[in-house]
């Protein structure tokens, strides 16, 4: 029963850990216009407070003995209960000053900083008390670690498929705030079944002879071993959203990938093959030249996605089982050994998602990570020894410099370019291209092309791409059946609408990222071309909307897109209610809902029954000049939506969806019954550069 409760509450608490850190990243991601970068952001938080939750527990052993700790352990599981989850959390509604991925950290430690912090505690403390109990497990301690990575794994793959299928934001938090009360049951209910021997209790605080140094060179292999395996997995969440497929659920992939691996290792009886250790340096090799071929985007991407995913798991094993087999056997060793993984773990989330996409503009963290592991390889190779080295000792050996090779071709390449690459730039919105290509200029964020515009003369103001005069959204700005004054866009691209514009005209272009305003005036002319007033507000279109109370328009076009898909809080109730309170009488909304995973026409569907507006839908080729794109409008106004419909040859929307869906809020978005299988398919069996 007690190495029971011990096992529960440990898998309990990093369940409970891991589940926060989803829900409140949810929250946050309207605030910040739905970027991927906030998901980074909060990891780091998450390596960060394990990082100070580790440091407290080795610093109080070490202080004041586990019998002590064990009652400030208690006291620190209630405290909480006075603040979150105690009370309701209060997110806030605006972003602040510091860029993106700082205020995101500085958001999440002051709503659920302390609680995390408890959390992060957890199952190092219970393995320093399970080490120090009578228990016959006390042996073996780091069994705890395989349950609490077992937990972690376990809201991961719950959450997406199951609490977000299932409930909203405030019951997914209510949910929480339950289980962590439970929680905290368990673990008064264990400080009384799982007592010290009676040798600890004596001793409140470790001899001077019982302190042991661990050599300085395992300390760096702890080091380099812990950050590679977040490195690696962060970097190819990267690879995966801006390079092969831009979707969402494929995100918690290589995150579920590096936990998996820390249980197969740290269980009882740790797996991993024997030849994975001997060939980890031509798996590296292998893994490094793998990058490159991805980098050209020309293979298949089911392919490219499994050996990526395969490589991965492979790596993520070979560092895991390593720190496991490193483990210190002393037990008074426990509690640094977990405080240098996670100080890896914390400095490899740093530089990935902070300091890379700063100083790349290509996802290099990958091979970065790479070169890490094979650093981790070299000195544990030196350590063993030895005096044999057969002819394939030396192969493996040597083919490990492929990857230090490969980092330096590659950031020598980001540095002077790439072939028909006019422009490229990353940032914590992910990476901008501009490319010239068979007579005409492309705006490519990750594998989506955003804009696109003829470098010869005589087309060089013609509109293309999803915005040709011949694409849903080119008609109705082309119409002499509207009137449109004043008209606003969310999401600036290459500018092209712009250019539909009259002298008598205003256009407010909405643009979350500033980087996208320089691109867009540099290196394309849409902007320059445009006869009427073009004005721009730059960072989230509904906070910079629900401050500009008095801006009315006669067109709302709402054309944002992270990689290939629309950010989910500008389709809620909330956000509708928003733009319809900025439409003047007989105002009309463009949703561009072109997109090759999610089928959103049933979303909008709803929506409009809801708000009792009429909704059209529309999709054309957009030839001669233009790309497919496919449009829904909502109009309250009949006569207006007549002249689409009679006019434009617009369908009413409820003609063609039947389906029944709940409706989006900003507390719930569910994309799994909306998902284009069919699509996905096509794409994974044959890449193409969409949009």
């Amino acid at each position: 029963m007690p190495l029971v409760l011990l096992h529960a509450i440990t898998f309990l608490a990093a369940f409970l850990l891991f589940q926060i850190e989803l829900i409140v990243a949810k929250e946050l991601l309207p605030i910040y216009g739905g970027s991927y970068a906030v998901w980074g952001a909060c990891l780091v938080f998450f390596q960060a407070f394990l990082l100070l939750g580790y440091g407290f527990v080795h610093w109080v052993v070490r202080k004041s003995g586990t019998s002590r700790f064990r009652m400030i352990q208690l006291t620190l599981v209630l405290l909480p209960l006075l603040v979150f989850p105690g009370r309701m959390l209060k997110i806030g509604t605006e972003s602040g000053s510091l860029f993106l991925a700082g205020d995101v950290f500085l958001r999440l430690v002051v709503t659920i900083g302390p609680v995390f912090f408890v959390l992060s505690t957890m199952s190092v403390a219970l393995q320093v008390w399970l080490s120090a109990s009578s228990l016959k497990e006390r042996s073996n301690p780091y069994a705890l670690y395989a349950t609490s990575n077992a937990g972690s794994l376990g809201a991961l793959l719950t959450y997406p498929f199951l609490f977000e299928v299932l409930f909203d934001l405030p019951l997914q938090l209510q949910m929480w705030r339950i289980g962590y009360a439970v929680l905290a049951a368990l673990n008064t209910l264990l400080f009384f079944l799982v007592p010290l021997t009676t040798q600890t209790e004596t001793r409140k605080k470790p001899t001077a002879t019982a302190v042991i140094v661990t050599p300085l060179r395992d300390v760096l292999i702890w080091l380099l071993l812990s950050a590679a395996g977040v490195i690696m997995f962060m970097s190819v969440t990267s690879v995966m959203t801006f390079t092969i497929v831009p979707l969402p659920l494929l995100w918690v992939i290589p995150l579920g990938i590096y936990i998996l691996a820390f249980i197969l290792s740290f269980k009882p009886s740790p797996w991993c093959p024997e030849w994975l250790r001997k060939n980890i340096p031509i798996i590296l090799a292998a893994s490094s030249l793998l990058f490159l071929v991805i980098q050209n985007k020309g293979s298949s991407a089911v392919i490219e996605l499994a050996l990526l995913c395969g490589t991965l798991f492979l790596i993520c094993l070979y560092c895991q089982n390593r720190l496991a087999a490193r483990r210190p056997s002393a037990e008074g060793e426990l509690t640094k050994f977990y405080l240098m993984i996670s100080l890896g773990g914390f400095l490899g989330g740093i530089l990935t998602s902070w300091v890379m996409p700063l100083v790349s503009r290509s996802v290099i963290e990958y091979l970065v990570g790479l070169t890490f592991v094979v650093l981790a390889v070299w000195m544990i190779a030196r350590e063993a020894g030895g005096t044999r080295s057969s002819f394939w000792s030396r192969v493996r050996t040597w083919s490990m410099g492929v990857v230090p090779l490969l980092l330096v071709f590659f950031w020598a390449s980001d540095l002077t370019g790439h072939y028909g690459c006019v422009y490229k730039h990353r940032n914590y919105y992910g990476v901008y291209e501009v490319k010239d290509f068979k007579g005409a200029r492309l705006l490519i964020h990750g594998t989506t092309m955003h804009g696109m515009q003829f470098t010869s003369e005589q087309l060089r103001l013609e509109p293309s791409c999803m915005f040709s005069r011949t694409s849903p959204v080119g008609e109705v700005l082309s119409s002499d059946k509207f009137n449109f004054k004043n008209i606003a866009v969310i999401g600036l691209g290459a500018g092209t609408l712009a250019i539909y514009t009259h002298p008598d005209q205003t256009m407010d272009y909405y643009e979350l990222d500033p980087d996208v305003y320089t691109i867009a005036k540099k290196y394309f002319s849409y902007l320059e071309g445009a006869r009427g007033k073009i004005r721009f507000f730059f960072g989230d279109a509904r906070q910079t909307l629900a401050k500009a109370h008095d801006r009315k328009y006669d067109l709302l076009i709402v054309d944002a897109f992270g990689g290939d898909s629309i950010p989910f809080h500008l389709l809620t109730v909330e956000a509708i209610n928003l733009y319809a309170q900025h439409l003047n009488q007989g105002g009309i909304i463009l949703f561009h809902i072109s997109n090759r995973y999610i089928r959103l026409e049933p979303v909008l569907t709803y929506a409009a029954k809801v708000f009792q507006a009429y909704a059209g839908f529309r999709a054309t080729s957009g030839q001669p000049y233009g790309t497919g794109s496919a449009w829904v409008v909502f109009a309250w106004d009949k006569g207006q939506f007549q002249k689409l419909v009679v006019d434009l040859s617009w369908y009413p929307l409820v003609y063609f969806i039947k389906e029944q869906h709940r409706l989006w809020t900003d507390g719930y978005s569910n994309i799994l019954p909306l998902m284009n299988l069919s699509k996905l398919k096509e794409s994974l069996l044959s890449f193409k550069l969409s949009r």
